[in-house]
């Protein structure tokens, strides 16, 4: 089942606690309230609306992987750079990922809170996610290489985080913990993040779901491996 609903958050800090959560059975009741509110059409999306200073949050929360063949599906976490045919949807509910045997598609309703935190804390977190998972070493760029002049946000328990670099690109998104992709890229939105690079394969899709479009695309350094995409909210 699907979480419907507005969160309102304090405008000083995205780390407090919301303020309430008002909940729908029913996408119409939603966009009802949404119009009632002032926010316009054009900024209903999945994610989080920032309006007046409270965070108007929406969700229809579905961690998805992918079908590569009939024997073939990954989830969000084992998706690799390569080809694959569609998405997993609700009929994929009992197919389990090749790689680690998890499911390929469910629906969560729980939030990721995640904190400030400093760049030394955020750069040993990465650090240690890069040594445990060859995914995210893959996808995310050396600790070392985060700017000092960044902001960073944690998960209490350090498995999952972000930042955002001054020019308010979304650098070195991590989780450890599967499910909570959707949940940091909402909070990476907002938080200030307007624009990002990704490889090629699933992640611009995923990202595409919450505003994110492809501005440019650059062949990638290594011969054979995926295109490094460009992309910024629109």
């Amino acid at each position: 089942m699907h979480e419907l609903s507005i969160t309102r958050r304090p405008v000083y800090g995205l780390a407090q606690k919301p303020d309430s959560i008002q909940q729908f059975t029913t996408r119409d009741e939603l966009y009802a309230e949404l119009e009632s509110l002032g926010i316009p059409p054009k900024d209903w999306r999945v994610g989080e609306h920032q309006h007046a200073g409270d965070r108007y949050a929406w969700r229809a929360v579905e961690v998805r992987g992918v079908k590569k063949s009939d024997e073939d599906f990954r989830c969000n976490d084992c998706v690799d750079f390569c080809t694959w045919q569609r998405e997993t949807h609700a009929g994929d509910v009992t197919q389990r990922c090749t790689y680690c045997k998890g499911p390929v598609y469910f629906t969560q309703s729980t939030e990721t809170e995640v904190r400030a935190a400093d760049a030394e804390t955020y750069r040993a977190a990465l650090a240690a996610a890069r040594r445990d998972s060859e995914r995210i070493a893959d996808a995310t760029s050396a600790p070392d290489e985060m700017p000092e002049n960044g902001t960073y946000f944690l998960t209490d328990d350090l498995q999952s985080g972000f930042g955002i670099s001054p020019d308010l690109e979304l650098i070195g998104l991590f989780s450890l913990v599967k499910g909570r992709g959707e949940c940091l890229i909402t909070e990476a939105l907002t938080a200030g993040a307007e624009r990002l690079d990704c490889f090629d394969g699933f992640l611009p899709k995923l990202y595409e779901r919450f505003g994110f479009r492809e501005t440019e695309r650059v062949a990638n350094w290594t011969p054979g491996e995926p295109d490094v995409v460009f992309m910024a909210l629109v």
